[in-house]
């Protein structure tokens, strides 16, 4: 998927550095919508801080580790 928007966002005659990072997360049987977009947002901020133009995969972990 970056490499499509790195290919076709560009526009003809100007020179642009464009990247795009996304945040990845699985759903998982007992977790509501909220819960879910919650870890694919914290994930793409994990992709912006590793330096960006990046994908970076949601932990169950993380989700876990804050409910206790």
């Amino acid at each position: 998927m970056r490499q499509r928007v790195l290919k076709y966002a560009g526009i003809e005659g100007i020179e642009s550095d464009i990247s795009c990072s996304f945040g990845v997360a699985e759903s998982q049987a007992d977790e509501s919508w909220d819960e879910l977009v919650a870890r694919a947002d914290e994930a793409l901020y994990l992709a912006k801080q590793k330096g960006r133009n990046c994908v970076q995969s949601a932990s169950l972990e993380s989700q876990w580790s804050t409910a206790v």
